[in-house]
């Protein structure tokens, strides 16, 4: 099941992906890959963090579950 969150950042993602590409295209290499740089950065950040919850939320349920039975 994609979320929201999830989907903002696959947008967020892609967006990158283009900067990188327009850049490189259009020959302003340099600054435009460090900005893509820091949003895919920025990115992985969000994906970490939203693993790290994910992952905190199913052990406490089955912590939750184990104590219940």
């Amino acid at each position: 099941m994609v979320t929201e969150e999830g989907d903002m950042n696959i947008t967020k993602l892609i967006s990158a992906a283009r900067s990188i590409v327009s850049a490189i295209a259009g020959g302003g290499v340099v600054p435009a890959v460090i900005e893509a740089g820091k949003s895919l950065i920025g990115f992985i950040d969000d994906v970490k963090s939203t693993v790290q919850e994910t992952d905190q939320e199913q052990r406490q349920a089955h912590s939750d579950a184990l104590y219940a039975a």
